[in-house]
């Protein structure tokens, strides 16, 4: 036996990790994105999820993650909108340091130099009720990362997902609908 023998083998890290983007605000549609993932811990799937945004209702998501016993599993990031749309340029150290996001939102113009290889499932999910020019900036650049993608059919982003292509679509303001997508997209992978 030798040194290396003895080394422990690294755990490698296969929760998945769920990623969205946007203005906290009804049409964004993150309160049917909660609710999901509510659903999906009660039935007992594991996984991280980062709401990366702000808005009028930050403070009222900020509750209902805790009302629904969500706080271990989702994380609120308060963005704003230039910040948003840096995030991308940052996805990477979301999944690698479970520390990430606290470090991009205390220095986000060194966050870049500690970038590292990405682990886990990464999901994008766009729950939105509307297509917006900031929807489809974020979907482009989640496609550009090979992220799976889960959308509504209302926030469809000019079509940038096809039906059974790069993505999912769902139908907006769908909760079974958008949980059965997450656990589809989390199984397959």
């Amino acid at each position: 036996m030798n040194a290396v023998d003895d080394l422990p083998v690294p755990e490698y890290d296969v929760t998945p990790h769920i990623f969205a983007v946007g203005e906290f605000d009804w049409p964004q549609g993150y309160d049917y994105l909660l609710a999901a993932l509510s659903r999906l811990k009660q039935d007992g799937v594991s996984f991280q999820a980062w709401l990366v945004g702000d808005g009028p209702l930050y403070a009222p998501f900020r509750y209902s993650i805790g009302a629904l016993d969500l706080e271990p599993e989702v994380t609120l990031i308060r963005a704003d909108a230039k910040a948003r749309a840096a995030s991308f340029s940052w996805f990477p150290e979301f999944f690698t340091h479970p520390e990430g996001y606290k470090r991009m939102s205390r220095n986000p113009r060194r966050y870049w130099e500690w970038i590292r290889e990405m682990v886990g499932t990464e999901i994008y999910v766009l729950p939105a009720h509307m297509d917006t020019e900031e929807n489809r900036a974020y979907l482009k650049q989640a496609l550009s990362w090979r992220l799976s993608a889960i959308i509504t059919d209302a926030a469809n982003a000019s079509g940038l997902v096809q039906a059974g292509g790069a993505g999912t679509i769902i139908p907006a303001r769908d909760i079974p609908a958008l949980t059965q997508a997450l656990k589809k997209v989390m199984s397959d992978e």
